[in-house]
């Protein structure tokens, strides 16, 4: 009786919100319903174990890895098809910034140059992944002129296998695809935290006639795991680097020159070897997540011998007036700042084999004792006898004790043995050719 007074088109009404309420709800409850299945499913049945080391272990979260690297050769080497004499080898230099937040990309983004569209996809990932600025757009066939501000290098190597053969070095993109061999040095764009530890689509995309050289040098291995990785390393016909067991073509990742060698021979030591200091050491160190235990002996030395510490970590002491750690001659003012310690703290940032580096050899320089924290190879690349290491002490109180009452004149003997024999310097710390082109060349296959 109460339905019939109500009006016909407000039932209607009442009777569509019933419904969307009621399918509202048996929505929710579907859903539900749904993700409880989801939760009890069982596990999926895995047929066969995967047991490629990369997935199971995150090489990134094992700093120790370095010491432990496959050993991995190319026997294919270069392949070229035509006759040496017919034209130059074309290397395409494939190099990007490893600082792309650092530079002003609206600026650069206003004058572009073209590229081949092969090359589009790698441009659409930088802009992407690196720049990570929506903002940011680049018309098709188009990246900043920026990518490729060097020029062209001409040269020519007397190789031991065809004589002189000549080369050139480009950078230009519009010489992409008709390049011989694409050289990558700047393998550390690529690091990426999940698996496989690179990203793929960073890399150029591969033709048929070229050949891959990966050059990888000046950094430790341990920050860049992906480098080891046995996948990554099988995509290219030439590597070329350090650590050096990992290399077809080892490279140490200091090259010391002849003339580098007699140099150090001839620096005088830098405190008085008959007076005892009143200052024991002095370091500079900047990088304070190194993946060793470099933090805890620098906090020792400042704490137990009084080290100065000029570097952001630690730092106790400034640079005098007038002079700038950040300043344009800032390796020469920090030569002549800790020329004045008999000793210096040479500490890698992770103890990898074959990883001995400028730290070491900055210290020779200035005329100090290096007291080494690293590579436990290190005796491969440096004059022996002229260095502590500090992997000879059960604590940094022992280290500290022998600093002070060690005879230091030991540690120069290596210069007299020196002079007389340059080959005497090291056993590992050189190499024949310097130039990477060469390097490239005496790898080649004309077929």
């Amino acid at each position: 009786m109460l339905l019939r007074n109500i009006p016909r088109a407000f039932s209607k009404k009442i009777v569509i919100v019933l419904v969307t309420l009621f399918m509202g709800v048996m929505f929710l409850e579907l859903r539900a319903l749904s993700r409880n299945q989801q939760a009890s499913s069982p596990p999926a049945l895995h047929l066969y174990e995967n047991k490629d080391p990369v997935v199971s272990r995150n090489p990134n979260h094992d700093p120790d890895h370095c010491n432990n690297l496959p050993h991995i050769r190319h026997p294919r080497g270069i392949q070229i098809l035509r006759d040496p004499k017919e034209k130059p080898i074309k290397i395409f230099h494939w190099e990007q910034t490893n600082w792309p937040g650092s530079i002003d990309w609206k600026k650069e983004s206003l004058t572009l140059c073209p590229i081949p569209l092969d090359l589009q996809p790698f441009f659409d990932r930088y802009r992407i992944s690196k720049i990570q600025n929506p903002t940011i757009k680049w018309e098709t066939g188009y990246a900043p002129c920026f990518f490729w501000s060097y020029q062209d290098r001409v040269g020519t190597c007397n190789t031991k296998k065809y004589g002189n053969l000549d080369f050139v070095i480009t950078f230009n993109y519009t010489e992409f695809n008709t390049a011989d061999v694409v050289y990558m040095n700047n393998l550390f764009l690529l690091r990426h935290p999940e698996p496989p530890y690179y990203d793929v689509q960073l890399l150029p995309p591969r033709t048929s006639q070229q050949s891959w050289v990966s050059h990888f040098h000046s950094e430790s291995v341990a920050y860049y795991p992906h480098v080891a990785i046995p996948g990554f390393i099988r995509q290219f016909d030439l590597t070329m680097g350090s650590p050096p067991q990992l290399m077809d073509d080892p490279h140490p990742p200091y090259r010391i020159s002849d003339e580098l060698v007699q140099e150090l021979a001839n620096v005088a030591p830098s405190y008085p070897l008959d007076k005892t200091p009143e200052n024991y050491m002095g370091f500079l160190v900047s990088n304070c997540s190194p993946l060793n235990d470099r933090n805890k002996i620098m906090n020792e030395l400042v704490d137990k011998i009084g080290a100065h510490s000029y570097g952001i970590c630690y730092h106790n002491k400034d640079f005098p007036e007038g002079m700038d750690k950040n300043g344009p001659n800032w390796e020469e003012d920090k030569k002549k700042v800790l020329s004045k310690y008999p000793f210096s703290l040479a500490a890698e940032n992770s103890n990898c084999l074959g990883y001995v580096t400028e730290k070491f050899y900055d210290v020779l320089a200035i005329g100090a004792i290096p007291v080494y924290m690293g590579a436990s190879d290190v005796v491969d690349y440096v004059p022996e006898g002229s260095y502590i290491d500090s992997r000879d002490f059960k604590s940094t109180e022992a280290l500290v004790e022998y600093i002070k009452k060690v005879d230091r004149s030991q540690f120069y003997k290596w210069k007299d043995i020196v002079k007389k024999d340059p080959s005497r310097f090291c056993k590992k710390c050189k190499e024949s050719v310097s130039d990477y082109g060469c390097s490239i060349l005496e790898n080649v296959n004309f077929i």
